[in-house]
């Protein structure tokens, strides 16, 4: 079955759950890197780890948790048997305004939700990357500035048609 003959709702069920026990998936995870684990549980536990122990993931983990919510309640009210396509169109209507209106929200709460799991389970906000030199050409007083992490997280422009 390819991605799109799935329902929204089953992906709203799949990421729900993951939300709301992220933190106790990662504690179960971090149990399988024990010593006493094979060496492929341990390498695929470690890898899994550096995937999802990630503020840029919980960002968007968050905010997919909360657009898939509404989609949901919007393809679920799509299969009431007789609605008229009024009443539909008006509903679909209702999540585009939703995702106009609200995108600049769920993108703040996205943001504020990754940086306190982040300081909850001890997630570097930051990655340690190394400094990539840049030849300065003749003249140049200083590197690039780097981004803030706001300003880089920002950048991510949704638009929404």
């Amino acid at each position: 079955m390819r991605l799109s003959e799935t329902r929204w709702s089953a992906h709203y069920e799949a990421v729900k759950p993951v939300f709301k026990c992220f933190k106790k998936m990662v504690d179960a995870i971090e149990e399988m890197c024990d010593a006493s684990e094979t060496i492929e549980t341990r390498g695929a536990a470690r890898t899994l780890l550096l995937a999802i122990c990630d503020l840029l993931f919980l960002c968007f983990f968050c905010l997919w948790n909360d657009v898939l919510k509404e989609v949901n309640h919007v393809q679920k009210y799509f299969q009431i048997c007789g609605i008229s396509f009024e009443k539909s169109v008006i509903k679909m209507r209702s999540l585009k305004v939703f995702l106009k209106d609200k995108i600049n929200d769920l993108v703040e709460e996205a943001l504020q939700f990754a940086k306190v799991t982040c300081e909850e389970i001890g997630i570097p906000v930051v990655k340690r990357r190394t400094a990539r030199r840049k030849k300065i050409m003749l003249g140049e007083k200083a590197a690039d500035e780097q981004l803030i992490l706001d300003q880089e997280l920002k950048k991510f422009n949704v638009t929404v048609h």
